[in-house]
């Protein structure tokens, strides 16, 4: 037989005296607030910053994002790494060194 915990018996107890029948139906369990979720604007000053300058990376878009926006609260460092990650502009160093060795040994035989 499981039995709910004290703590959740008297969580449920407060909403139902609050509520009312209302605490019988199933609750949403998605999160209020998404951590890494940008305005479409945000992510599109991002993109436009990387196709702009294709060198520059998450830092340094940022440091720019702040100078020239200062009314746009600039997203973290790996916020934008992960916008440019998602979309593709992001070199990774471990393909590269895996390219780098498969020539090494195609040219060593």
């Amino acid at each position: 037989m499981d039995l709910q915990k004290k703590p959740t018996g008297y969580k449920i107890w407060k909403r139902y005296k609050k509520l009312g029948e209302l605490v019988l139906v199933e609750q949403k369990r998605t999160p209020h607030r998404y951590a890494n979720c940008l305005s479409i604007e945000v992510e599109a000053l991002i993109l436009g910053h990387k196709r702009k300058y294709p060198n520059w990376g998450a830092p340094k878009i940022r440091e720019k994002i702040i100078r020239k926006y200062p009314d746009v609260k600039p997203p973290a460092k790996c916020t934008i790494h992960a916008v440019l990650d998602r979309n593709r502009l992001v070199n990774h160093v471990c393909e590269f060194y895996k390219s780098v060795l498969y020539l090494q040994y195609i040219y060593a035989m």
